[in-house]
């Protein structure tokens, strides 16, 4: 018995059992390196000859190269507080039916071996299902590499998945204070209160710090503030400091406040610093003869008078006195909003009626004059005073003497009523302007009922008076004034009614009656 594959000449080894005998049965393993359509022929032999039998079957070859099939990872956002997750991860390694999966290994970020979990015996199978857990992982894009082997044949798959932290918005930082752009310094520094406030921006946030910086942007120095805040820790924390600037120019603030989680936010506002030189504050004080509380034509300044300067919270800030001209000044004025008070003096008062003496200014950039104070007789204080006044008839029949060169019968020498009367003639205005002995005495016996002449001849009777040093409570600059009234009045007489004359008149008379005594002058 002889077999043939496929046409060949060369037989086939084969096993063979009772030859020589009716029925002989044979076998042989057949190898082939491809696959195809193959035709197996036998041929026996007997006493009787040949006979041939042909078998034709096809051989197919069975692909062992494996597949993997990675389960999908979706995204994942990451919700605070949360920073890294858990991922879970599965494959499933085949390969051909006949053929079993060798191995099976995954890889994370191309360093990272993973370990499986649940991976059954290798060898066994021609599926192998694999899965495990990937631990604390952070944000990022991930890959995942699996790798399989079946019958020395390996394959390598890959998915890829992303892990999203949620992004948390900074803090909200704002400057509450200061709310001006521009400043003036008007000493040698300026201190500005500076506010702001940090928010956190989302639920649970809290602000742990909150810090400040000054820069003079001409010199480019930066100085660190001192911040206060008895708030930190909280979502809203409020923080104060000082700023103090010692130069002019343009300056930034720089503010900041810091989440933990979320980070640190700024913001920065800009002002201007700008040197206001202290000011000064003028003014005059004035006797204020007509009472209009409006500085005329005859009036004139008050020396000696106390003169106040109170702050917009009514404290005293400086005091002076007037000069000799009534002027006074405040020097190193701050700018703001004052009053200035000048103190009656004795026996005058503010006018016009129901002033209180004082003015209000208002200090800038520039200085400032106040309004004149004026002050005039208080007529009701002059009534309680005392003078040492001699009457009309007493100055005449001195003035008589003197001019007629008699001493008997006279009460003041001569020589003395010779310079008496050039008093009379420079005293005050110019009713009397060198005025004579003569003149003098003529005006004091002057018999007119004329309301003017009765003033004149009693007021040159208060000048002899005057020059005598009869002062109302000894107060000789009382008595001047006084004079300068009696003066004014009758030198402006037409601007006065006749009831006005006697009423001024009557003052004098009651000057030049007092001998010593309470003046006691009209109502």
């Amino acid at each position: 018995m002889i077999a043939t594959l496929d046409g060949s000449t060369t037989p086939l080894p084969i096993s063979t059992s009772a030859l020589n005998s009716q029925i002989v049965t044979g076998s042989a393993d057949l190898s082939f390196l491809e696959a195809g359509s193959h035709t197996v022929s036998v041929i026996a032999v007997d006493d009787y000859g040949n006979a041939v039998a042909n078998s034709t079957f096809t051989i197919t070859v069975a692909d062992q190269t494996p597949t993997i099939a990675i389960t999908p990872i979706a995204d994942i956002a990451l919700t605070y507080p949360a920073t890294t997750t858990n991922v879970p991860f599965t494959f499933k390694t085949s390969t051909a039916s006949g053929f079993t999966i060798d191995s099976v290994s995954a890889v994370l970020d191309g360093t990272t071996a993973l370990t499986f979990t649940n991976t059954p015996a290798l060898g066994t199978s021609n599926v192998v299902t694999s899965g495990g857990t990937i631990l604390a992982l952070g944000a990022g894009s991930h890959t995942i590499s699996v790798t399989g082997g079946s019958g020395g044949k390996t394959v390598t798959t890959t998915t890829t998945f992303k892990v999203t932290l949620w992004t948390l918005a900074p803090p909200t930082v704002v400057i509450t204070a200061p709310t001006a752009a521009s400043f003036e310094m008007t000493g040698t520094s300026l201190s500005i209160p500076l506010n702001f406030t940090g928010t956190s921006n989302y639920t649970g946030g809290t602000i742990t710090a909150l810090t400040a910086t000054l820069k003079n942007n001409a010199t480019g120095a930066i100085s660190t503030l001192n911040v206060l805040s008895s708030t930190l820790g909280q979502k809203v924390a409020y923080g104060a400091a000082t700023m103090t600037v010692t130069a002019a120019g343009t300056y930034t603030i720089t503010v900041a406040a810091k989440d933990p989680v979320a980070g640190a936010a700024t913001t920065t506002q800009n002002f201007a610093v700008t040197v206001n030189a202290p000011k000064k504050v003028s003014g005059n004080v004035f006797f204020d003869v007509d009472f209009d509380g409006t500085l005329d034509s005859g009036e004139f300044g008050l020396s000696g008078v106390t003169v106040t300067l109170y702050n917009s919270a009514n404290g005293v800030v400086a005091t002076t006195m007037a000069d000799c001209s009534g002027d006074y000044s405040f020097a190193n004025v701050a700018p703001g909003t004052y009053k200035v008070t000048a103190t009656a003096p004795t026996g005058l008062v503010a006018t016009p009626s129901g002033s209180t003496g004082s003015r209000s200014v208002t200090v800038g950039t520039v200085n400032v004059t106040a309004l004149p104070i004026g002050f005039g007789l208080n007529f009701t204080a002059l009534r309680a005073m005392s003078a040492n006044g001699y009457t009309i008839g007493f100055w005449k029949n001195n003035v008589d003497k003197a001019i007629a060169g008699k001493s008997s019968g006279t009460q003041i020498p001569n020589a003395t009523i010779v310079t008496y009367t050039k008093t009379l003639g420079s005293l005050a205005l110019s009713p009397y302007d060198n005025i004579s002995m003569k003149t003098a005495s003529s005006t004091m016996g002057s018999t007119s009922s004329a309301s003017k002449d009765l003033l004149s001849k009693q007021l040159v009777a208060s000048e002899y008076n005057y020059a005598n040093g009869a002062y109302l409570n000894g107060n000789k600059t009382l008595t001047f004034l006084f004079i300068w009234w009696g003066e004014y009045v009758l030198q402006n007489s037409t601007s006065y009614s006749s009831t006005q004359l006697i009423w001024t008149k009557d003052w004098f008379d009651a000057y030049n009656n007092s001998h010593g005594g309470v003046v006691a002058g009209p109502q």
